[in-house]
């Protein structure tokens, strides 16, 4: 007979053993995830793979490093962060501090990373790392090796389901214990795969519970930045009219027929042509022709139909020459707008009075340039409304005009100055437009979304793992009391069924008289199953069973010795 070892008995089915076991194991996992289970759900440790050398020798491609979030970054430490310049994870080391902003470099790099990132932007610092374990986890991101993986699980899982069942109850045993589906089912209840179900189950019930506290813990909604796009516009526009004066006009060098006054010069026509037609935008001012000159400026908003926008918008003019003089003055008084478009304009500006503001400079410093710079700015201050969050934004386009002495005036469209605030857009020209300006700006606003959590490759709601978790809860429990009721159905049944539910497949039937069967020589009688049981185990020898009209006896034999159990039927 080929020799089996045969488990420790007990007699005694119930709840408490499979509960205890689940929750010591329950236990146990919660406290390892409270030391190593991820940040994305809830733990402290952040994962990640090495695909660069920046850090070699320490660490390599391929390592999986482990991240500790929460702890002080110090310098020397190696720390996690997110790149503001890309959006990447980085793993490098701190090497000093300015003004709040850690300096990084990585270990095999000669340069400074050009990040600079704060507190907030930290991840957390390195743990310790496994090497080569990223390789492996990139191998099975491959559909193919994932798929051959799977395959091979489900091969396995056939092979442990093609396995032969416990053998069930002998056709005599089952036929006096009246077995039949009801009787097979609390047999297989009360068996020792239905007590390992009823711990994995309270498993499960232990386990989801924690995750479920996990998951409550985690918001089910999140903010997410939804700024509104604004478009600012702008144009410049000027005009001037030519005013002849009626002063004669010496006579050109080298020209005999020269008309004697300008009223003579504009009646041919190629000179009214270039003396009578009005200045428009683009063109130069002189001051003996065009002594007047009319400024505009329109603006205009672009933004969501729902904002609601007001604002000021006024015309300022700043006089520079390049030694650093400068003088401002208003153009065009502030005035006050509502909605998306505004204009605002200087009629008949004196362009004398352009001239001759720098003669009291000049005179005083003896300095006299040969040109200055009278620098046209549009000041358009906006307070844009939607859905109740508000932004206030500047707009200041600029156009700047060559001032040269003693006659002309031209727009510097090779170097239209541009004027910036601290943290305020810059007005840029558009495309092939030197006198129109545009410049972006936000309204920051943010909306909710439902928060998931990365999952096996994908994005989960944290409202589905909270009812996933539920109902994992609830059928796990509903198992738990269905295995239990039927266990203790199956006790009521008395202790020869509870025998063979138990250990039916270690049991042998045997023909005869159970005195043919015994040892004649030397017969004990043990006072309970649980010891014969265990006597079965001690000598590693199987139990018999003879069955007869009042009882089943069951036995050990042991060389010439023999150990019984008689159980009465009832």
């Amino acid at each position: 007979m080929t020799s089996a070892t045969y488990p420790r008995p007990s007699m005694r089915v119930g709840i408490a053993t499979p509960a205890i076991t689940a929750t010591v194991l329950a236990g146990i996992a919660i406290a390892a995830f409270l030391v190593i289970g991820p940040a994305n759900i809830g733990g402290p440790v952040v994962y990640m793979v090495i695909s660069g050398n920046s850090m070699e020798p320490g660490l390599h491609r391929g390592d999986m490093v482990f991240v500790r979030t929460g702890d002080s970054a110090a310098v020397g430490d190696a720390v996690a962060y997110r790149s503001t310049r890309t959006g990447q994870h980085v793993l490098h080391r701190v090497i000093g501090m300015v003004d709040g902003r850690f300096i990084f470099q990585g270990d095999n790099n000669s340069w400074v990373d050009s990040s600079q990132p704060t507190q907030a932007d930290l991840i957390g610092k390195l743990w310790f790392h496994v090497p080569r374990v990223g390789t492996y986890l990139e191998w099975l991101r491959s559909p193919l090796h994932a798929a051959v993986m799977a395959g091979g699980m489900v091969a396995m899982a056939t092979y442990q389901g093609m396995k032969p069942e416990p053998r069930k109850l002998p056709r005599e045993m089952a036929r006096r214990q009246g077995a039949g589906t009801w009787a097979d089912v609390l047999q297989r209840a009360a068996s020792p795969t239905g007590q390992t179900l009823l711990g994995l189950l309270l498993g499960v019930v232990v386990l989801a519970c924690g995750a479920t506290a996990i998951v409550w813990q985690i918001p089910a909604t999140h903010p997410v930045d939804a700024p509104l796009g604004l478009r600012h516009r702008g144009s410049f526009e000027y005009s001037a009219e030519t005013i002849l004066p009626p002063a004669p006009v010496a006579a050109l060098p080298g020209i005999v027929d020269a008309p004697s006054d300008l009223a003579t010069m504009a009646q041919d026509p190629t000179l009214a042509a270039l003396l009578l037609v009005p200045v428009t935008t683009g063109q130069p001012f002189f001051m003996n022709v065009h002594p007047k000159a009319n400024f505009a400026f329109h603006y205009e908003l672009r933004a969501p139909a729902q904002a609601a926008v007001s604002g000021t918008i006024r015309l300022d003019v700043v006089l520079s020459d390049v030694t650093g003089w400068k003088r401002a003055f208003p153009f065009a008084p502030e005035q006050a707008f509502t909605g998306n478009t505004a204009d605002i304009s200087a009629p008949d500006v004196d362009l004398a009075l352009l001239m001759t503001a720098f003669l009291p400079y000049q005179a005083i410093t003896g300095h006299a340039p040969r040109y200055y710079l009278a620098t046209l700015i549009a000041v358009v201050e906006t307070d844009t409304v939607v859905d109740g969050v508000g932004v206030h934004e500047t707009f200041r386009p600029s156009l700047e005009f060559r001032v040269v002495p003693p006659n002309e005036i031209y727009v510097e469209t090779e170097s239209t100055k541009q004027f910036e605030a601290a943290g305020v857009a810059i007005a840029t020209n558009e495309a092939n437009d030197p006198f129109a300006f545009s410049q972006s700006g936000v309204i920051p606003r943010s909306r909710t979304e439902a928060h998931s959590v990365p999952m096996l490759g994908a994005d989960v709601g944290v409202r589905s793992l909270r009812m996933a978790s539920a109902v994992v809860i609830a059928l796990a429990a509903l198992g738990v009391a269905a295995l239990v009721t039927l266990q203790r159905e199956a006790q009521k049944r008395g202790e020869i069924f509870m025998i063979h539910a138990l250990y039916g497949r270690h049991l042998v039937l045997v023909e005869g008289d159970d005195h043919q069967v015994a040892s004649p020589r030397l017969r004990m009688q043990v006072a309970s199953m649980d010891d014969l049981l265990r006597l079965a185990h001690i000598h590693n020898a199987p139990i018999l069973v003879t069955i007869a009209a009042d009882r089943h006896r069951y036995f050990v034999r042991y060389g010439d010795q023999t150990y019984a159990h008689d159980v009465p039927l009832t």
